[in-house]
Parts: C-alpha cells; structure tokens; sequence
C-alpha cells in the first residue's frame, strides 16, 4: 500500500530549478539542522531535501496493518507467560526470563515500540525490524519534518495540491503515556512523579535524552538522566543520589541490562518488588530479540492464532529459522547463499548482519560456522525498495534512487508516527550509510483529519 502521487509531484517541481533548491537546503536547511540539538554519537545526523509524504488512505491502512500485528503480538507474548514448552523457543537465560515473567504494573507489555517495514521489489510488506526496547530517533522526526516544511519546494507542493502536511509530536504524547502508566503502577502516589530517564552513560542518544528532559520540566515534573549502575536500593525506596526514583524511562536495552548483570542489582531488585515503575518492562523483550521471526514463521508453534492471523504472518514475515550445523550441511542455504541474510538474535543499527550475496562461498560457509557457535538466525533477503532523493551537494546535484525502509512508532500499542531511513547499500543503518527521510501525511483543507489530532499540522 503505497502511493507516489506526492513524490512525483515534489520531483517535478525540484527538478525544474535543482540548483536553486541544492542551494536552499545547502545555505539554510542544513545550517539549521547544525544548530539544533539532533545528534548521534555527537555528530549531526544526515538528512535529505525530500519528504515522504503518504496521504490519508494509506496512513489509515498503516494503523489497520499495526493493530492486527499488536493483536498478534499480544496473543505470543500471552502464550510465553503461560506456556513453559513456547518459552523454550527463546534464546534467553534463566537470569533475564525471570524477568520477563515478572508483571510490569501497568496494562502494555510494549508501551513504547517502532516496527521497521521494506517493500520488497513488487511493492509488498515484509517486517525487518520490532524495535520495543531503547526505541530512538524521536528527536531528529521531531526536529527534521520542522525544518523541511519551510522550505521553498514544500511550500509550493502544499500551495499546488491544495493540502496541507501533518507531522508528528512524540514528546508531550510519549509523557502522557508514562505518566498513565505510572498512575495505573502507583494509583495515589505523587501527582508530580521523579523521573529518570535510565541508560548507559556510553550508549544512548543523549541530546534526544536532554530533549524529553527539557520537555519533562514544562511538564512540572523533575527528571533526570541516569546510568543504571549509578542507582541505589535501601529495600523499599530507588535513588540517584539523595533523590528518590519514582519512575523509570527505560532506554537501557534489556540485552545491555542483563550484560552487567552484577552491576545493576539495585535497579532489578527494586523492580522485582514493585518499589519503581519502570517503562517499559522487561517483557518488551519477548518482540525485541530476532528470535521472535523465527516464531511468528514456524506456525506449527502458533496453533493459538486464528486462521486469519497465521496468514497474516505468512503475508508479511520473512522465511527465517536458527543457524545450525544440520542447516550449514544442507545444501540450501550454502548453494544459494545470494538468497539469504545472517542476523544476530539482540542487536541493532544493522550491526553484526552478513549478506550471502557480499561473500565468497568460502566466507559464507565460515560465517555460518562461526553463527552457529553464538545466537545467530538466517533470513531470507529482501531488498529494500527504493526512493528517489534530491541530493544537494555541489559537484553532484539531482535524484538518485536509495533503499528505505520505513518505521512506525507505537505508543500504547497504538500508530503515532514514521520515520523513513534511507542509503544506497544492502543494508541501512547507522554502522552504514543513512540518511533520515522527513515524512508527513498530507490531507486536502477541507478534509477531517480527526484521527491525526495529536499530529503537527504545517501549511
């Protein structure tokens, strides 16, 4: 389901005076994005003079597409919790598990999650990506659909088609959310909880953190940003110091929180006895590690889904399974290596995969060996679709096709925004070349346009 009437309008008008918009985004839109606060790893992240625009019918298909998968979801990780024999399908230690079964006190088991999307080459739905732990990049939608919609080639497109584009706010509706989880944790205790926004001091984006911080003060509330291993438990109250922790941001990913296991006892203890709110909870993790798409492709496992569910996942989710001697002694997976993709069981940002179709048959048939001795799955390749970008730089100004792959943000398990990632490579991600593509849904001035009332509208 996807419509580029809105490209092929925007293409037009840009190419009919390219150096004048190269030279608009060069001179003020990029300058604008280096004095704002969007970094990673402290260098500004790239960014394109190209929207991706959908419009009203495809941005109500996305929300039908996303509430049937959350009800999917919900019914495995229901199964998980109850099912000692579907646990086992689970690459994780007894240490995290113990976790994981613990009830969060609130009514989401992924508060906070973005679901990465590919067209394949036909056009159609394949899942790549369920991000429901550290989920990140709020801050340069925030601030990069501001700075593109002022621009001269936007502006005309709006005057042209007579509509106007909707961005998304994922601050002030993100608090809204934690705050609900927390009275549904704590009904009667503070009004004005303390929050701590929780990560490691080396990972994480920390002006994304100094964001949701400012935004979290003119909310009233008193927030702070905390490496895990720097809170104390006295057996009934949370600390960062001499202040109390009532409630937890968590952007810690729970791989990184089991990794320093020793380290952060305090943080797990005052979990486990329900004396802070942490959001989200552990259970997050049951759709977060890979290992989840092996599970939704093996329908044998999947008898508590309906009919229509299970061809659903047959529909949208890649063939994947475990890497194992008996699958690298196959002849499959070896003799048709271009097929397949390697991808490690809890990792990100494309670190740690491996394309058949980069290696020689001896490197392939290595790397397999090598995956089957860590948690690794095969998959099958989907190339991404692709888009036309403008690119800006002077020794080389025009449109030139890139791979995307489209992610949308859910807050209580409901659609609140997108976020388009764009590169010319195999594989997108920040280990690779990236660049964020700012997306908007545009909607005629006369059309109600109830379901996106949370959104920023501009034009």
């Amino acid at each position: 389901m996807k419509d580029d009437y809105y490209h092929q309008r925007f293409q037009e008008i840009v190419e009919a005076d390219a150096e004048l918009y190269a030279e608009e985004f060069r001179e003020e839109l990029w300058p604008a994005l280096l004095d704002s606060n969007v970094r990673y790893h402290g260098s500004p992240v790239k960014f394109v003079y190209t929207p991706y625009i959908i419009g009203l019918e495809e941005w109500r298909f996305y929300r039908s597409f996303i509430k049937t998968f959350v009800g999917i979801a919900n019914k495995v990780i229901e199964e998980y919790l109850h099912n000692p024999s579907f646990r086992e399908l689970f690459p994780f230690s007894s240490e995290m598990e113990e976790y994981i079964m613990l009830d969060p006190g609130y009514d989401s088991n992924f508060p906070v999650a973005r679901f990465d999307i590919l067209f394949d080459g036909e056009g159609n739905i394949k899942f790549c990506e369920l991000n429901t732990d550290g989920t990140s990049a709020m801050n340069e939608v925030r601030v990069m659909q501001e700075i593109l919609a002022k621009s001269k080639a936007v502006k005309k497109l709006c005057r042209q088609e007579d509509i106007s584009l909707y961005g998304f706010e994922l601050f002030r509706s993100w608090i809204n959310i934690l705050l609900d989880k927390y009275r549904q944790f704590a009904p009667g205790y503070r009004m004005r909880p303390t929050v701590a926004i929780v990560d490691f001091a080396t990972d994480g984006v920390k002006s994304e953190f100094q964001q949701f911080k400012r935004c979290m003060e003119e909310w009233g509330l008193k927030a702070l940003i905390v490496d895990p291993r720097e809170l104390e438990y006295d057996g009934e109250r949370l600390f960062y110091e001499d202040m109390e922790i009532d409630l937890i941001y968590r952007r810690a990913t729970t791989a990184r929180i089991f990794e320093h296991l020793e380290e952060v006892g305090d943080l797990l203890a005052a979990y486990k006895n329900r004396d802070v709110c942490v959001c989200g909870g552990f259970r997050s993790q049951i759709l977060h590690n890979k290992a989840i798409f092996q599970v939704l492709y093996d329908y044998e496992n999947l008898d508590f889904l309906s009919a229509g569910e299970r061809s659903f996942l047959e529909r949208y989710i890649l063939p994947t399974g475990p890497v194992k001697e008996e699958i690298i002694e196959g002849e499959k997976i070896i003799n048709d290596k271009d097929d397949y993709i390697l991808k490690p069981c809890d990792s990100f940002a494309g670190k740690g995969i491996k394309l058949g179709r980069k290696c020689r048959p001896d490197e392939w048939r290595s790397s397999l060996e090598e995956a089957c001795e860590e948690s690794y799955l095969y998959q099958e390749f989907c190339r991404p679709g692709t888009i036309d970008l403008f690119t800006a730089a002077e020794e080389k100004i025009g449109f030139e096709p890139y791979h995307f792959t489209l992610g949308f943000y859910l807050y209580d398990e409901e659609l609140k925004g997108l976020y388009n990632r764009a590169g010319r490579y195999d594989i997108i991600g920040s280990d690779y070349e990236c660049v964020t593509v700012p997306s908007y849904v545009a909607a005629s001035e006369n059309t109600a346009v109830r379901d996106l009332c949370e959104e920023v509208k501009y034009g």
